[in-house]
C-alpha cells in the first residue's frame, strides 16, 4: 500500500522547514495567597524542562533532542522529532519565586508560586476614638 502525500499546507515534506518551537498549553488560577500554573507537557522528563522565575514573570521551556543513535528509518511522514516548547507568563502581582513548588506527574506540570508579602491584600480595620 502506497501512501500519498497531501499537498495541503498542513503536511510538509521532510526537506521542508518546520517550526519546532510551540507554545505550552496552560491554565492559571489565583487565590488570595498564590498563583497555580498547570501546563501540559506530555512525554517530557523533568530533566528536559527548565523553569525560571523572578518577582514579575515565569518562563517554562521544554526541549527534546532527537537522538543521533536512533536507527535511520524511511519515514513517510514524521512529526515526533526534536522539539522545543516555550511559554513566558507575566504576573499582575509580584510573586516570591524562592518559595515556589514544582511537580511533574503524567505529563502535567504544576507550579505553585506564592505572592510576595508586599503584594498581598491586607484588610484595614478603622479604629474608633
Amino acid at each position: 500500500m502506497m501512501l500519498r502525500h497531501s499537498h495541503s499546507p498542513r503536511m510538509r515534506h521532510r526537506h521542508e522547514t518546520y517550526s519546532t518551537k510551540r507554545a505550552i498549553p496552560i491554565d492559571i488560577s489565583m487565590d488570595k495567597d498564590s498563583y497555580t500554573i498547570v501546563a501540559d507537557l506530555p512525554g517530557f522528563e523533568l530533566s528536559e524542562i527548565s523553569i525560571e522565575a523572578d518577582f514579575e514573570s515565569l518562563t517554562i521551556q521544554a526541549k527534546r533532542e532527537t537522538s543521533e543513535d536512533e536507527p535511520k528509518k524511511n519515514y513517510v511522514h514524521r512529526e515526533r522529532f526534536a522539539t522545543e516548547y516555550v511559554r513566558t507568563l507575566g504576573f499582575k502581582k509580584p510573586v516570591n519565586p524562592n518559595e515556589a513548588k514544582v511537580n511533574l506527574k503524567d505529563g502535567i506540570l504544576v507550579i505553585y508560586i506564592p505572592l510576595a508579602e508586599n503584594s498581598k491584600t491586607v484588610k484595614l480595620v478603622p479604629k474608633t476614638n
